[in-house]
């Protein structure tokens, strides 16, 4: 039996307040123009906002510096992390980390090996573009498992090129420019 005072009581609704995302947030679309406009090089900052964002969400004792330019060693426990963020929020999300983290750790050093070494044994100009292709179908599938856990899979909250996205593809493309102008004029 209820009280008068608990019938008078209003009901309210509480709304839960949105937690601050865990990993970096970024839509499929702009990920690949990054990741391609920058030759790549989008990944580095892709990993600093990674290990950034999660040292913020769970106060971990974790150097994001450190962890991007060590990046490759530290791939596995980043994709392990997001994967126990998946299992802890009880986001069903099917993405094969072990599999991805090795895959891009075997394809980094590919790419190193073909990029620094192009007159070695078993070279082809064309392997660091091909590993760079790889490397961003991994990543795609990485970042499909981080937008599902931070329950945006489109990405939408970070699906616009900024002026400091457009800063960072120009500066590629200033890079690539005096790069191919070099190699021409070494040739003449």
């Amino acid at each position: 039996m209820t009280t008068p005072a608990e019938e008078s009581t209003p009901i309210t609704k509480v709304t839960p307040l949105l937690a601050a995302p865990r990993f970096y947030i970024v839509s499929k679309n702009k990920f690949i123009v990054m990741f391609l406009l920058t030759l790549g090089y989008y990944y580095t900052y892709w990993l600093y906002k990674n290990w950034k964002t999660y040292r913020i969400a769970t106060n971990a004792r974790v150097l994001p510096l450190i962890r991007t330019i060590m990046g490759v060693l530290f791939i596995y426990s980043l994709h392990m992390k997001i994967d126990r963020q998946l299992y802890i929020s009880h986001t069903r999300y099917k993405w094969h980390p072990r599999i991805l983290a090795f895959a891009l750790i075997v394809s980094e050093f590919v790419g190193i090996y073909a990029a620094f070494w192009p007159s070695a044994p078993g070279a082809h100009p064309a392997i660091p573009a091909a590993t760079l292709l790889f490397n961003l179908f991994c990543l795609l599938r990485v970042q499909s498992a981080i937008n599902h856990l931070e329950n945006d899979p489109l990405g939408q909250q970070n699906s616009k090129i900024t002026a400091a996205n457009c800063f960072w593809i120009s500066l590629t493309g200033v890079g690539l420019t005096l790069l191919i102008y070099t190699a021409v004029m070494a040739k003449l």
